[in-house]
């Protein structure tokens, strides 16, 4: 089942609808060329790293006609496993034995960048100028480099409590819009979930090349929970604790938790079906684009 895997959330809005692909299955691989069709019509020299063709994640911006894909980094290791990948190439050399690496691609205004994800043992040097607040962890970090692939900025994901996160944000630009009006909780300790995959929220802090903090994301996890009725399989539920603090939720396939008397987790009173949730832009013949549902590209 092709799933929701990571919410952006900034401004109170869901910006960014982030999506798990098993590129084992056929019918995943058949979406995954169509979105890539739609990627190569505007960038039709794009190559990626060694994950090529088979990418397992995608997501699309909710009002902007932009597509995100992300690949692992490539390195000796992974080229030597896979021999089908030795002749592809990456872009550049930044790419290179990183965590993986997240490409966009704003097909309105034909341009792209890119973000690269560090791994945790080799993170370069942090350039806010502000110290870090005790109970608070750096979880990743990230840099963005523009279509010359040159360093635009880079990027924190901030773990914590999120009164205390908001806090250091303050000593850094009070006047930055929060992804939150009012602070979250942000635990995911206690998840009824089918996977693990989705371990941590995380608020993304923006800077740019100077150490100045210039915007703020929500980089939020789904919960996917098997619902019964009576005992039996009823559907796959996408929760979240942040939700209700979503002014579009309704452009979401993510329901609020419900729960019977006892204190029982019961199927929301609004169930929602995956697949009607999956919009992915689709050019016309003139030129423009339509958000077409994924299961009809």
């Amino acid at each position: 089942m092709i799933y929701l895997h990571r919410v952006i959330v900034e401004d109170s809005e869901a910006t960014w609808k982030i999506y798990w692909f098993n590129p084992g299955i056929l019918s995943h691989r058949r979406y995954i060329k169509k979105i890539q069709e739609e990627i190569y019509k505007v960038f039709p020299n794009e190559t990626y790293s060694w994950a090529d063709p088979a990418h397992q994640c995608f997501g699309y911006h909710l009002k902007d006609n932009i597509i995100v894909t992300n690949v692992c980094g490539s390195n000796d290791e992974n080229l030597h496993v896979n021999k089908r990948y030795v002749e592809l190439k990456d872009q550049n050399e930044i790419y290179y034995n990183k965590d993986f690496v997240c490409f966009y691609y704003d097909l309105d205004n034909k341009k792209k960048w890119s973000e690269v994800y560090y791994k945790r043992d080799d993170n370069p040097e942090v350039i806010t100028k502000t110290k870090l607040d005790e109970g608070l962890n750096i979880e990743w970090m990230s840099e963005y480099y523009n279509d010359e692939f040159e360093k635009t900025g880079q990027n924190l994901f901030i773990t914590g409590k999120c009164e205390d996160i908001y806090k250091w944000i303050d000593k850094q630009n009070i006047n930055i819009p929060k992804p939150f009006k009012n602070p979250i909780g942000m635990d995911m300790d206690d998840r009824p979930i089918v996977d693990n995959i989705n371990t941590e929220n995380a608020i993304k802090c923006e800077y740019d090349t100077e150490g100045n903090l210039v915007k703020l994301k929500f980089f939020g996890c789904v919960l996917r929970t098997k619902m019964k009725v009576k005992g039996e399989f009823s559907h796959l539920e996408l929760s979240s604790g942040y939700i209700s603090s979503i002014n579009n939720s309704e452009q979401t396939e993510i329901v609020e938790c419900n729960y019977d008397d006892y204190g029982n987790r019961v199927p929301s009173t609004i169930i929602k079906k995956i697949d009607d949730y999956i919009f992915f832009p689709k050019a016309r013949e003139n030129g423009e684009y339509e958000r077409v549902l994924l299961k009809d590209m």
